[in-house]
């Protein structure tokens, strides 16, 4: 019967061996600081699969399935969404912005709808009506322009992340190539 891993499995000592081998580097960005080691083949891969060989975990959590990446590289290995790291300061003081004005538009919405409650077929009410509504459309288009560029790093780091994993893969399964 299938049985799920016990997380955590790796140890300290492992941990040391490799951060010494990557350079205490984030062997992604380069980072010195704020370093974690990733699992190339996590454990919840392993449970996915089916997978729950003691032995198996224990190679898994062998230096060679190891590599040391920084919190904000080992972040999007999880596939979290919209990650702050991934946005410039200018964009994340631009979503706090837009989420100011929108909040203010909604304000404004309610009291313009207050004001016109009997009155909605007035030309002075469709015409604020629909300068607000430009404004929540033009506000909301800015938002997922920031976001996709946000995306697009995320996409851009995972993928170089999964290469490095790969190589890693690639050493352990043929030490050959890299040691002529």
């Amino acid at each position: 019967m299938y049985q799920p891993l016990v997380a955590g499995t790796m140890n300290e000592r492992v941990r040391q061996i490799v951060r010494k081998r990557d350079n205490y580097n984030c062997r992604n960005c380069h980072a010195k600081d704020h370093l974690e080691v990733h699992h190339i083949i996590s454990e919840e891969e392993c449970n996915l699969l089916g997978v729950a060989d003691k032995e198996l975990r224990e190679i898994l959590d062998s230096p060679d399935y190891l590599i040391t990446l920084c919190v904000d590289c080992h972040s999007t290995t999880f596939f979290s969404s919209d990650p702050p790291h991934l946005l410039t300061p200018n964009e994340k003081d631009e979503l706090e912005s837009i989420t100011r004005k929108r909040e203010q538009l909604e304000v404004d919405r309610r009291a313009l709808k207050k004001k016109y409650e009997n009155l909605w077929d007035t030309a002075s009410y469709q015409s604020q009506k629909h300068i607000i509504d430009k404004s929540f459309k033009e506000l909301d288009k800015r938002r997922r322009e920031i976001r996709g560029n946000g995306q697009i790093r995320l996409n851009n780091r995972r993928q170089e992340i999964i290469r490095l994993c790969d190589d890693q893969l690639l050493r352990v399964s043929d030490p050959t190539l890299f040691n002529p």
